[in-house]
């Protein structure tokens, strides 16, 4: 299978930066395709990426006719095709009682005890969310949040002192539609929570990943030839990322 570099693929992985500023958005459809047009100040090149909720998303320098992006995205066609429908088939994560997830490597069956004070009861394999119905997908997802924030933790401290680069702090949040960024003036990194529910390798790349940003800020030939010093089977691991 080709290699799809990082910027092009269905999840991104990028680093926190200035954005260039949005300055107008659209709903078009191009073809067979229904597309959510960005127009942004400062952007040099069109940007096209598929969202894990199979949004298209077309990122459209402010200068650029509108007829050129429609053109870019037609000739895109077979793309688009291929990851949406790999996003059809990614499993679904759906945090529900009696569901058994995938959570930071470890296979976990979530129950549900109706109760007024909210409470996790972990016993191995199995999480007893306590609370109210209305609220457990809410509490279930905090304890999922809080596993990741664990793990990405202790791997990003392995990594750090190999790489000798330490993060000035670790969170984990809602991004939709990468699974981490390194803010490259502070030092901090955030991830994604849907990165909880890949297997283990795939977090410790995408940690590595953000960490590399730290030294590199581009996706160039240094940032990935210093990221296979560390992992020297990534891009496996990327497709399984995606895959998975």
């Amino acid at each position: 299978m080709t290699f799809i570099p990082l910027k092009n693929r269905v999840f991104c992985l990028a680093r926190h930066i200035s954005s260039p500023v949005t300055v107008r958005t659209e709903q078009k459809r191009i073809g067979p395709f229904y597309v959510k047009m960005i127009f942004k100040r400062a952007l040099k090149t069109i940007r096209l990426c598929v969202r894990r909720d199979g949004e298209i998303v077309l990122s459209v320098p402010l200068s650029c006719p509108v007829k050129t992006a429609e053109e870019f995205v037609l000739k895109k066609s077979d793309w688009l095709k291929k990851h949406l429908e790999m996003r059809r088939n990614v499993p679904s994560h759906e945090i529900v009682p009696g569901a058994t997830l995938p959570i930071a490597g470890q296979k976990l069956t979530f129950l549900h005890t109706e109760s007024h004070r909210k409470r996790i009861i972990s016993d191995g394999a199995v999480v007893n969310v306590c609370c109210r119905a209305a609220s457990f997908e809410k509490t279930a997802e905090e304890f999922i949040k809080q596993r990741l924030l664990l793990y990405v933790r202790q791997c990003a401290a392995a990594f750090s002192a190999l790489t000798h680069l330490y993060p000035s702090d670790i969170s984990v949040a809602k991004l939709r539609s990468k699974w981490g960024e390194c803010n490259t003036s502070t030092g901090a990194i955030r991830f994604a929570l849907m990165l909880a529910f890949r297997p283990e390798e795939c977090i410790d790349y995408v940690v590595l990943h953000e960490i590399a940003h730290l030294k590199y800020r581009r996706h160039d030939r240094n940032f990935y030839g210093f990221i296979a010093r560390f992992m020297p089977d990534y891009k496996a691991r990327v497709k399984a990322l995606n895959m998975s």
